[in-house]
């Protein structure tokens, strides 16, 4: 407790007394630093990205689908595949993510329906067909290629998911599905995305699992919430042991669980407040950390320098008409080019 004084002083009878108040200690602020500005971005863009990837999944999916050339098909597939990496950056790197577990929740079942849009448009690619889908950047020279041709003809009418995967996954088709993401018909970043899609499962259900786990440790709604959950799995395993290996019923009876008694610490919340403030990560956890970034980093900038090369060659190409300026209209930021 700090005290000082306050002016003016106070008239008392014949003389003065001066007037003291007590304030509690002023709380110590802790500034962000540059890892937490950063996380914030990616956490923001993340978040703007997931409708402006419902946005290009849709209209390349249901408005434009039969009007739409291989060209902008392949752009905007790139820019579906660099969505979905920003997503795993911002669910793996940023720490706050699952501060709120039901917004945290929400966002991962709209960046698996962004997930899902991108995988459909991918194994699109990959449609059993005569003319195959163009996804290379042609030569700067080739004057025959079929890249400008709408991209309904190189599809059929059937969804090519499963079959892209189970074209992917064949002993025969893995090595070049890994190292040249040609399952049959080569499909860019698709061997990409099936890590990006493997390592995005993966941290969804290690961060639930280590939600569930954390309700152990709070005596609320959450705890009743994993125990009801346990209890229901528990009964769901008894009836599937039952079914597959008839046994008995087991007469043993339950016991009661012995009722332990709660100390209460009205000061508690804000000690552990401070505590988690204070709280430094291990140099293991940050150089994992760091591991992620670039990783990530990486990924995103492959992504980006395929998305430009591709507009590059369409802007040498001739293919185009320019205006005076040399610029042509597939360069308009309000179009899929």
């Amino acid at each position: 407790m700090v005290k000082h004084r306050i002016f003016p002083f106070q008239r008392c009878g014949d003389g003065f007394v001066l007037n003291t108040k007590t304030t509690a200690a002023a709380k110590n602020k802790i500034k962000p630093g540059i890892s937490k500005i950063c996380q914030g971005m990616v956490l923001s863009c993340s978040d703007a990205q997931i409708f402006t990837g419902a946005a290009y999944a849709s209209t390349l999916r249901y408005f434009r689908g039969c009007t739409i050339t291989a060209y902008h098909y392949n752009v905007v597939a790139n820019l579906m595949l660099l969505t979905c990496a920003t997503h795993l950056m911002a669910i793996t790197v940023v720490r706050n993510y699952w501060e709120y577990a039901w917004l945290a929740l929400l966002r991962v079942i709209c960046k698996t329906g962004v997930f899902l849009f991108t995988c459909i448009l991918l194994s699109n690619q990959h449609a059993d067909m005569k003319l195959a889908f163009p996804t290379k950047i042609p030569l700067p020279d080739d004057t025959t290629t079929p890249l400008f041709i709408y991209a309904a003809c190189f599809q059929s009418n059937d969804t090519q998911v499963w079959s892209t995967i189970d074209e992917s996954l064949k002993k025969k088709n893995f090595g070049n599905t890994v190292f040249n993401s040609t399952p049959g018909n080569r499909i860019e970043g698709w061997n990409k995305f099936l890590i990006i899609l493997l390592w995005y499962i993966v941290a969804v259900f290690m961060e639930i699992a280590m939600l569930i786990r954390k309700g152990n440790r709070r005596n609320g709604n959450r705890q009743r919430l994993t125990k009801a959950f346990w209890r229901v799995m528990v009964q769901v395993g008894k009836v599937t042991i039952e079914c597959l290996i008839p046994i008995k019923a087991s007469t043993a009876q339950c016991t009661e669980e012995p009722v332990t008694s709660v100390v209460i610490d009205t000061q508690a919340p804000e000690r552990a407040t401070r505590a988690s403030a204070i709280k430094e990560e291990t140099s293991e956890q940050r150089t994992i950390r760091h591991l992620k970034w670039t990783g990530h980093y990486l990924l995103t900038l492959y992504y980006l320098i395929g998305i430009v090369s591709l507009k590059q060659w369409v802007q040498d190409s001739g293919w185009l008409d320019n205006d005076d300026k040399g610029a042509n209209s597939e360069n308009d930021a309000t179009s899929f080019g």
